[in-house]
C-alpha cells in the first residue's frame, strides 16, 4: 500500500528507513493494510456515508479521559485527496 499511496500523491516513501511510510506536502503519512479492516470501523463509515447525501463522510473516534485535540479522523482516500486538492 505505501508504495501505491506514495506513487499516487507523488510524495517520498521512506518508510525502508524506519520513518513515516510516506512524506508528502508535509504529512507523515502511516499505510496500513489488513485482510479485513475491524468491522467497528467499517459499520462507523457505512452509517457517515448513508447520511452524507454526496458530500463527505468522516468517522471520528475518541477515547474517553483524552483531549479532543488527540482525536482520530478517517476518511476515504478518494475524499482525502479530493480534500488536498488531488483529484
Amino acid at each position: 500500500m505505501e508504495r501505491f499511496v506514495a506513487q499516487d500523491l507523488k510524495g517520498r516513501r521512506v518508510g525502508i528507513l524506519g520513518s513515516e511510510d510516506v512524506l508528502w506536502r508535509g504529512i507523515a503519512i502511516e499505510c496500513k493494510e489488513r485482510k479485513r479492516l475491524p468491522a467497528f470501523l467499517t459499520r462507523c463509515m457505512a452509517q457517515a456515508e448513508s447520511h452524507a447525501e454526496g458530500g463527505t463522510a468522516m468517522v471520528g473516534l475518541h477515547e474517553l479521559g483524552q483531549g479532543h485535540e488527540r482525536d482520530l479522523v478517517v476518511l476515504r482516500y478518494g475524499e482525502f485527496k479530493k480534500m488536498m486538492g488531488e483529484r
